[in-house]
């Protein structure tokens, strides 16, 4: 029985207690504040006493750094049914994340108590844009932005460009040392940029800020037009650049030399009018990109003339070569002559123009039909035989431009004309080749 009664009393002392612990509320304005290192960071913290009798509540602070915790009330008296509120504070050093945990209790009955977690995130202090103006430059345009922070720092300042669609187009990034205020001013080149609206975009931690403004557009473009001859063809190039800020179609007419062979190297003509000597032709550079350029190559083509030319002189050299030749090459010449008492002489002339000539041999003949008398020079050697009378001199060397005349007397055995056999200089060239040359033919 007494054991019985003594458990009773346990459970009865703890449903008392649980209940005094409902008559305590702890709450925070905000559980989690975010501060700069260096500043202070405050909870404000609502104590509400809901017994029936006046009592008093000790603060206790538990967690991360407690020396950055700043002094406080760690006593509260609240009446009855009321609620009070005091300030728990800390002053971060450090950049990062800080769990605390504040538990408040009774100080008539300790058993009464309530807990509260809370959080400082501390961060670096961070720089603010407090206006972003743009002004005018002769190519471009200035960029003014006006910042501000709580303590010295040097501020990360980031700066895009972007064009009308979203795409970014150019960036910059610029450090700027401040103490609590500073003013950047920076020049922005617009010949870069093609025609349209563009909006500059400036951040700074966590602070942003833009603008738009209007780039016109721009016309210009240039045409420059280099020949360079050659032996064979003349090439023209003509380069067109657009100088502008907006795609451009661009037409020229370029007169050319008319009757001659034009070849087209990098671009077809879009059209060509031709009167006797007189050509031009029509090219178009269509959707020029600003800052690029586009080349149109043709060539006159003198191949043709040059051809003909080399043709004509080949031509003459091989007249000229053949004409030489004749003109130089050993001849061998025979004649009759038939003088006023009757007799008929056969002379055979032998000239060398140029070549000095070795082992040289004159042969002739003789028809049947006729004999031999007599040698008005050089004696030959005669060969008879029925088919005639074969003469053979042997002069030896000939120099250039010697010449030799040779003749012998004959008599006809029969009247009428005699077909005389054509006579031959035989000799050896400077090249030891053997070459034997013919006269022509006579009548006796």
């Amino acid at each position: 029985m007494k054991q019985f009664f003594s458990v009773f009393l346990v459970i009865l002392l703890s449903l008392v207690l649980a209940a005094d612990s409902y008559a305590l509320q702890v709450a925070a304005a905000s559980e989690t504040i975010f501060s700069n290192i260096d500043e202070v960071a405050v909870f404000d913290v609502t104590v509400r006493n809901d017994n029936d009798y006046l009592d008093s509540f000790t603060l206790l602070v538990e967690g991360d750094s407690l020396e950055w915790m700043v002094p406080v009330d760690i006593l509260l008296a609240i009446p009855p049914h009321a609620e009070k509120t005091t300030k728990v504070a800390f002053m971060p050093r450090k950049i990062g994340a800080y769990n605390y945990r504040l538990t408040v209790s009774s100080y008539s009955y300790p058993a009464i108590a309530s807990s509260l977690d809370l959080t400082v995130t501390a961060r670096k202090p961070e720089t603010k844009i407090d206006k972003l103006e743009l002004g005018k430059l002769d190519d471009g345009i200035k960029i003014k932005l006006q910042l501000s922070t709580q303590r010295p720092t040097t501020a990360d300042v980031r700066l895009a460009i972007k064009g009308e669609a979203g795409a970014v187009v150019k960036t910059m990034r610029i450090a700027k040392e401040m103490q609590q205020s500073a003013t950047l001013e920076l020049p922005l080149s617009l010949v870069d940029l093609e025609a349209g609206k563009y909006f500059v975009e400036a951040v700074v931690d966590s602070s942003t800020a833009s603008a738009e403004f209007q780039v016109a557009a721009v016309h210009n473009i240039q045409q420059e037009r280099e020949r360079v001859s050659s032996l064979l063809h003349d090439e023209i190039t003509i380069t067109v650049s657009n100088l502008g800020n907006v795609p451009e179609t661009y037409s020229l007419s370029e007169p050319m030399e008319g009757g001659k062979l034009t070849a087209f190297v990098t671009k077809q003509p879009a059209s060509c009018y031709v009167n006797g000597e007189y050509r031009e032709c029509a090219f178009m550079v269509e959707n020029l990109a600003p800052k690029t350029s586009s080349q149109i190559i043709y060539r006159i083509e003198y191949w043709p003339s040059v051809a003909q030319f080399i043709l004509a002189v080949f031509m003459l050299a091989v007249l000229a070569f053949g004409t030489v030749q004749e003109t130089a090459r050993p001849r061998i010449s025979k004649a009759a002559i038939t003088k006023p008492d009757g007799t008929r002489t056969v002379m055979l002339e032998v000239k060398n123009p140029v070549w000095k000539l070795n082992n040289v041999i004159v042969r002739d003949f003789v028809s049947p039909l006729a004999v031999v008398e007599g040698f008005e020079h050089t004696k030959p050697v005669l060969r008879k035989s029925e088919a005639g009378t074969e003469l053979i001199w042997k002069i030896g060397n000939l120099d250039s431009r010697e010449h030799r005349i040779l003749s012998y007397k004959v008599r006809p055995l029969v009247e009428g004309n005699i077909k005389m056999p054509r006579a031959y200089l035989r000799f050896r060239s400077s090249k030891n080749k053997r070459v034997k040359i013919y006269s022509g033919r006579i009548n006796l």
